[in-house]
């Protein structure tokens, strides 16, 4: 990733002075605040719990970054997503309609990251619907600005100038990825199963098949 964004490279050695994440929670905060912090204390619960299991050793203190811990800058967010081993996208209704969650799958995917989706049910606000996610993806220029005016241009400012085909890359991306289910009406017992199925598909999960053209851009530069 450093060869491709030299402003990213210089930055690299101080953060990885720190550490680099196991996951990164990408969510919209007003639907899954609450299930992103479960999943982050969760998820890095069961990794603890599997070091004493002497077949899971763990080389490094594992963590979730989630960025209502330590966001500072839009900038800082995308380096963390480049840091992290895999995307963990909570899909709620409205996650598509927010710029910095599609700045992270974006930089995600430019990354070459592999993608879990936490499909949240059980809520007032509804499901998170593939069939309308694809259509709002198709014609993202026009859905984005009629449900979120002034997010085209939050995108174009941070390297996606063409909505269309940054669309057309995310309905791709999220095509079909690994999916886990989760009910917030589950019992804790239920909880606690979903978060060790989690863990397993973030240690198996491979970086996506599809490449965006930005990546492909870039390949034919280096």
């Amino acid at each position: 990733d450093a060869a491709l964004d030299p402003e990213f490279g210089a930055r690299l050695h101080t953060l990885r002075g720190s550490y680099s994440y196991i996951a990164f929670l990408s969510h919209y905060k007003y639907e899954a605040a609450s299930e992103a912090r479960i999943f982050k204390e969760g998820i890095e619960r069961v990794y603890k719990e599997r070091a004493c299991d002497t077949e899971h050793i763990i080389h490094r203190d594992p963590k979730v970054f989630l960025d209502s811990d330590n966001l500072k800058t839009l900038s800082e967010l995308r380096d963390n997503v480049r840091l992290s081993d895999v995307l963990v996208v909570i899909l709620t209704p409205g996650v598509l309609s927010r710029p910095w969650c599609l700045i992270e799958m974006l930089t995600a995917l430019d990354a070459g990251k592999p993608l879990i989706s936490i499909n949240i049910s059980g809520r007032p606000s509804g499901s998170y619907n593939y069939e309308q996610m694809v259509a709002f993806l198709e014609n993202l220029p026009a859905e984005l600005e009629r449900v979120n005016p002034g997010a085209i241009r939050v995108l174009a400012e941070n390297g996606y100038p063409s909505i269309r085909r940054a669309g057309h890359d995310l309905a791709c991306y999220l095509h079909n990825p690994i999916s886990v289910p989760y009910d917030v009406t589950w019992s804790k017992n239920m909880l606690d199963a979903t978060l060790k199925d989690m863990v397993e598909k973030l240690e198996s999960a491979k970086p996506p098949e599809f490449a965006s053209r930005r990546m492909i851009a870039e390949r034919k530069l280096a």
